[in-house]
């Protein structure tokens, strides 16, 4: 649960939304103009700061950001946690 608490937090400080706004289906790149290319290297700096995350394990592409589900999916399969 740590991942994914990790990941909604940084996102919601980043898009600027409340927490209960961002479900696993919830739409992010291309919905959030704060989601560019500087928006997500900030979520890699934090995920590697936050979560000991190697960002040369994590393929860098928009499907792993189209929504907040594969976004969490992406960070837990690059830390080597199990993805349900």
């Amino acid at each position: 649960m740590k991942v994914e608490s990790v990941v909604k937090s940084s996102v919601c400080s980043l898009i600027n939304i409340h927490e209960s706004e961002l479900h696993e289906n919830t739409l992010l790149f291309g919905q959030y103009a704060e989601l560019d290319s500087m928006g997500v290297v900030m979520l890699l700096m934090e995920f590697e700061e936050k979560l000991n995350l190697n960002t040369s394990n994590i393929e860098l592409s928009a499907e792993l950001f189209e929504s907040f589900g594969s976004l969490v999916t992406g960070v837990k399969c690059a830390i080597g946690e199990k993805v349900n």
